[in-house]
């Protein structure tokens, strides 16, 4: 079996459904090795959302790396010594400084398995790419990876879907013995490090048959999705961050963003409010992402983020 170039391999999820494979690093390429046109510009916050694994009429997702920056979002929180440009910034340039200093501190201590939890329509994969773009400014390597290419197949995602909605989104809808075995735990102190990023294509419904990759010791994985904190996934994570927002936030943010997805915004509106917002529920209930995270962010201001929980660095 081969292998891809051991030397850093990152990818960065297209929400256009093409993965992108490039090195991170200012004085790196990055060379693109699958094909795919460039997505329009976004605003934080607008892609849409494939944590569900369902596809509508046109049978494709809008959205791709956040393009679109806020004058504020250039302006980092400064750590010199960690590498980030000095400068004076907004509330969400400050947000993503702190947390990106926190990576990088916690990185010396060895490759670093970062979870970015929310509940739908949160922000978490804006938040992950920010976090990915403004670690590479400082020579950081990183993974980018999402609970999108864990999927469970439909028949098992569906199965008591009309029965039990709730249960079914969140009891059914993704493969945590394939996310542990091939990527978190070979990563992991005693890992060999040589992952698979993605074992099922949701939108084809079948397999991913994809080489592994040798990922470099000392890179930051960063890895969105809901439902990171539960406890199949105990112990996966070397930093967890918890997105929260409110539900009607949640729910406005979706219904708007996935009317594609569901043909309007009337059967979005009923999708989220019959399975996945009480999913979430059940989440929240049984495990308390917002307490257990390591870092805790407000959320319901896209442009100024509050961050009401972070450890020292």
């Amino acid at each position: 079996m081969t292998h891809a170039d051991p030397e850093v391999c990152c990818k960065r999820r297209g929400r256009f459904g093409a993965a992108r494979y490039h090195l991170f690093g200012r004085n790196s390429p990055h060379p693109a090795e699958c094909a795919g046109s460039a997505p329009p510009e976004l605003l934080p916050g607008s892609a849409a959302n494939t944590d569900h694994g369902e596809l509508g009429p046109a049978g494709a997702l809008s959205g791709g790396p956040i393009a679109h920056r806020d004058p504020d979002l250039q302006r980092w929180f400064s750590d010199r010594s960690l590498g980030f440009m000095v400068t004076e910034g907004g509330a969400r340039g400050e947000v993503l400084g702190r947390i990106a200093a926190l990576i990088r501190q916690r990185l010396r201590q060895g490759t670093l398995r970062v979870a970015i939890d929310g509940i739908d329509a949160a922000g978490k994969t804006t938040l992950a790419d920010e976090l990915a773009e403004l670690l590479e400014q400082a020579d950081c390597p990183v993974l980018r990876a999402s609970i999108d290419g864990f999927h469970h197949p439909s028949s098992v995602r569906h199965l008591r879907a009309d029965e039990q909605p709730a249960q079914s989104y969140y009891e059914d809808s993704f493969d945590y013995r394939a996310l542990r075995g091939l990527l978190l735990d070979p990563l992991g102190p005693d890992g060999d490090h040589i992952v698979r990023t993605r074992v099922f294509d949701f939108r084809a419904d079948l397999p991913v048959e994809e080489a592994p990759i040798r990922v470099q010791p000392g890179t930051v994985v960063l890895f969105d999705g809901v439902f990171l904190l539960r406890p199949e996934l105990q112990g996966c994570w070397d930093l967890s961050v918890f997105v929260q927002v409110d539900r009607a936030v949640s729910l406005l943010r979706a219904a708007r963003r996935d009317v594609a997805l569901f043909g309007n915004r009337d059967a979005a509106e009923r999708r989220y409010r019959d399975r996945y917002l009480p999913g979430q529920e059940l989440y929240l209930s049984q495990v308390h992402p917002d307490q257990e995270a390591d870092v805790l962010i407000g959320n319901n201001d896209l442009a100024s983020p509050e961050l009401l929980r972070i450890p020292p660095a």
